[in-house]
């Protein structure tokens, strides 16, 4: 699974943060499949209260592969 936290202080998004991060957070199964369905339907978006841009996208898929 994949972590996306979007960090309490100072509202930045991270991948994969340690666990003394907080935050809202979601998880991702590490497959694109998944990636395509959440993406497609702007859950992350909506669970993590916050816009995400193209480049966090890349980010996430390259930690897929």
């Amino acid at each position: 699974m994949v972590r996306i936290l979007k960090e309490n202080s100072t509202g930045e998004l991270l991948i994969n943060p340690d666990n003394k991060t907080f935050g809202r957070s979601a998880y991702i199964c590490k497959s694109k499949e998944c990636l395509t369905k959440v993406m497609k339907k702007n859950k992350l978006s909506k669970i993590l209260k916050a816009n995400i841009s193209e480049n966090l996208i890349k980010e996430i898929e390259s930690v897929l592969n």
